[in-house]
Order: structure tokens, then C-alpha cells, then sequence
């Protein structure tokens, strides 16, 4: 009889797609996988996979990325998943892939501040009102990415474009006068004033 090799982190950091593929999901136990993906520079990306029938469906959902996440804590999320899955069954909890699924939505429907400028860019980009549907010139969005890399991105960029307060834009407009440059604070000023009023236009935050 043939010996099954046990599994480890080390071993699995040999796993690879099988030659011809540039993507592979691969067993390492039941309900359990890992998903590779060969990158252009030869490494291959690894993410952890938990399956499972949902409504007669297979359903996918993410554990984390190898090797960050090592085999025991994936197998731990397996187990909890495993769980949480029996339990749905029997009426007793939500499904882990129904929750993820509305964890995602939710988080798609309060973008952060940084989401919506990229989304405000690609809109210029697309064709503006007030030029008669050209796109706005390059140059004007080169000098938003510049105000808002300089100051804004790195201040308010990950917080919820819904849940920024007054105090925190005054912040990203008071950073440009700090270095005693007046001009730039106007242009950081004229950017966050852009930038929300896309978002009211987007509903992402109220008008009120």
C-alpha cells in the first residue's frame, strides 16, 4: 500500500498549477482547498478555499492567503465552518456563505473615500457635463491625484466616505497650510468639495 505523505507548510510551498495551467484548485482535504494562481514572475499565489452546497449550489468561500494563513489555522476555519454549516441546516444560524456574500454588499455600499475618488476619476475620464461629454483634460486629473496624494489619501483615503466628519476634511485642507502653501490648501479645498459632491451625486452620503 502506498504511503500518504502527510501535509505541512513546507510541503505545501511546493504546490504549483500542473504544467499548461496558470490556475488550479487543489484538495488537501474534504471541504478543503487551495486555490493557485502562477504569477508572471514565476511565484504562485495561494488562497485557502472552503466548499460547500448551498441550496444545491457549490458555493466558495475565501479563508485567507498561504502562507499568512498557515494548514492549522485554515483547518480550524474549516472546523468552524463545518459548524456554523450543520447548524444552518437545523435553522440555528446563518450560513457563513450567505453572511460573506452580505458582508460583501454591505461593504461595497459604504465605499471608502479612496474608492470613490478612483470612481470619481474613471467618471471624468468618461466624459463631463460641462464639456459637452469630453472627457476632462489629463492634466486636471493629474493635479487631483497630486492634491489628493499629498494631502487626503493618506489621512482620510481608508475611512468611510460616509461616516467622515467635517473636522477630518478641515484636517487634509489645514495639512496643505502647515506648509505655508496657500495655493495648494485652495486646490485641496476644490478637490474635497469635487470629490463629495460626486458622492452625494452617487448616494453614497446624504446632501442634506
Amino acid at each position: 500500500m502506498a504511503t500518504v505523505k502527510k501535509l505541512t507548510d513546507s510541503s505545501l510551498r511546493g504546490w504549483k498549477p500542473e504544467e499548461g495551467k496558470t490556475e488550479q484548485r487543489k484538495l488537501v482535504e474534504r471541504g478543503l482547498y487551495l486555490f493557485l494562481r502562477q504569477r508572471k514572475d514565476g511565484t504562485v499565489a495561494m488562497q485557502w478555499q472552503y466548499r460547500v452546497q448551498v441550496a444545491g449550489a457549490r458555493r466558495w468561500l475565501s479563508l485567507g492567503a498561504f502562507p499568512a494563513v498557515g494548514l492549522a489555522k485554515a483547518r480550524e476555519e474549516l472546523l468552524r465552518h463545518e459548524a456554523v454549516h450543520e447548524a444552518a441546516k437545523k435553522g440555528e444560524a446563518d450560513h457563513p456563505v450567505i453572511t460573506a456574500r452580505q458582508t460583501r454588499k454591505a461593504k461595497l455600499a459604504m465605499p471608502t473615500v479612496a474608492q470613490v475618488f478612483q470612481e470619481w476619476i474613471a467618471d471624468k475620464r468618461l466624459g463631463s457635463p460641462r464639456k459637452r461629454g469630453l472627457p476632462v483634460r489629463e492634466r486636471t486629473i493629474e493635479i487631483l491625484q497630486q492634491n489628493y496624494d499629498a494631502d487626503i489619501g493618506s489621512r482620510i483615503g481608508e475611512s468611510k466616505i460616509a461616516t467622515v466628519t467635517g473636522t477630518a476634511l478641515r484636517g487634509c485642507v489645514d495639512a496643505a497650510r502647515t506648509r505655508r502653501a496657500p495655493g495648494a490648501a485652495a486646490m485641496v479645498y476644490r478637490t474635497l468639495r469635487g470629490l463629495i459632491r460626486f458622492a452625494i451625486k452617487r448616494g453614497y452620503i446624504s446632501g442634506g
